[in-house]
């Protein structure tokens, strides 16, 4: 008996289903149409505000560059701002992390700043390249649970896939996801940890790193700044104001969350002012 006539029997009765290729995300549908403008953003439900904090974990970020690591008191200037004027309604937070040849992490929905605080302070960092791409996935798929009003990259580097470098990011497909989380108004921060003259290895970030993020954050109508954890009072500004933004969105205060996001494009983002001049890296490329 031919295929043809097994698949007649089997669905006996039954109207034959066309097969219209793989099936469209949710996430994706709402894209497309909103790009089209024949849909609006919906109104944000009820409940906290959410924020993602995304770290890069990958070695460049931790034990090569032990200056620059998410020390304790780093992490505060980035959770304590987050939760400063939250007064009845403090958000939630999630710390996710990507590191080594194939791991991303993520905690639990964090209630308060000290939680937040540890939870960055004790990731440990591991060789291996960035999974951009796996964050920005994950984190659309728990927007699609409930509202994330605003996802934090923190890293040094976006590595793209080559043939060198097979496990590495795809940028076409991060700016798509950024899109995605623009249409499940989530917005996106990239805090840039700058570069390191002698560093290795040298591709690691410079302009490529700045070009594929600052794509990545207009295809979101986010931003990049500049984060250096030696600078506390400089992290916990751009925190505060990320988290005042998220205040607002929750408030549904649609004219002051605009205003306070025309602020944070207005911040300054150069990145060949970025270089860290005041670190020495461990060992030169070759050693």
């Amino acid at each position: 008996m031919s295929d043809q006539k097994n698949l007649t029997i089997a669905g006996a009765g039954k109207a034959l289903t066309k097969d219209t290729g793989p099936a469209v995300h949710p996430a994706d549908r709402q894209f497309e149409a909103v790009l089209k403008g024949k849909a609006a953003r919906a109104r944000r439900p009820d409940g906290p505000p959410r924020v993602v904090i995304a770290l890069d974990a990958t070695t460049s970020m931790g034990e090569y560059l032990p200056e620059r690591k998410l020390t304790i008191k780093a992490a505060r200037a980035i959770a304590y701002p987050i939760f400063e004027k939250a007064g009845s309604a403090p958000p939630l937070v999630q710390v996710v992390f990507f590191r080594g040849a194939d791991e991303m992490q993520a905690t639990q929905w964090l209630p308060n700043a000290e939680s937040v605080a540890r939870a960055i302070a004790k990731v440990e960092h591991k060789g291996g390249w960035t999974q951009h791409n796996r964050v920005l996935k994950h984190v659309i798929r728990e927007a699609e649970k409930h509202p994330i009003d605003e996802v934090v990259v923190i890293s040094d580097a976006f590595e793209q896939r080559c043939e060198h470098r097979p496990d590495g990011d795809v940028l076409d497909r991060a700016i798509d996801q950024a899109g995605q989380l623009r249409a499940l108004g989530v917005n996106i921060s990239i805090g840039y940890k700058g570069t390191v003259p002698g560093g290795c290895p040298l591709d690691r970030a410079g302009p490529d790193a700045e070009e594929a993020f600052y794509q990545i954050a207009k295809a979101n109508g986010g931003r990049c700044f500049v984060l250096n954890p030696k600078k506390a009072g400089a992290a916990a500004k751009r925190f505060r104001e990320i988290a005042a933004h998220a205040a607002l969105k929750v408030k549904g205060d649609t004219t002051g969350a605009q205003a306070m996001l025309e602020h944070l494009h207005s911040v300054p983002f150069d990145m060949g002012a970025v270089e860290v001049d005041d670190v020495v890296p461990l060992r030169k490329c070759g050693e």
